[in-house]
């Protein structure tokens, strides 16, 4: 990064990507960001929220874009604070009503 400070608000933050030969610490590592589509039925967000409700993950963000050519339909974008056991249990029990699930990435939350 060159220059800090630059956003006029405290809140605005903008999001770069680090290539690096050797990936960080897993030990460093307890945020990730995935995304994730629903199917347009009662209840899906709600229940997929649920899941991460269900094991003590809190959630720092979701962001919802509709996907293009389906009306209705959403991809939700997401950052999950990883704790003790991980994320593998929910996205394995994200994947059994999920349209997609991609991870993004896991990272040092800063």
């Amino acid at each position: 990064m060159l220059a800090e400070g630059l956003e006029d608000h405290a809140e605005n933050y903008t999001r770069f990507l680090e290539i690096a030969r050797d990936p960080a610490p897993r030990e460093q590592a307890n945020k990730t960001s995935l995304m994730l589509s629903l199917g347009n039925t009662p209840g899906t967000l709600h229940r997929a929220l649920g899941v991460f409700a269900a094991r003590g993950l809190n959630l720092t963000k979701i962001e919802s874009r509709p996907l293009p050519g389906r009306p209705w339909e959403y991809l939700f974008y997401l950052d999950v604070v990883v704790t003790g056991e991980g994320i593998s249990g929910a996205l394995e029990e994200l994947r059994a009503f999920t349209s997609s699930i991609r991870v993004l990435g896991t990272y040092p939350a800063r």
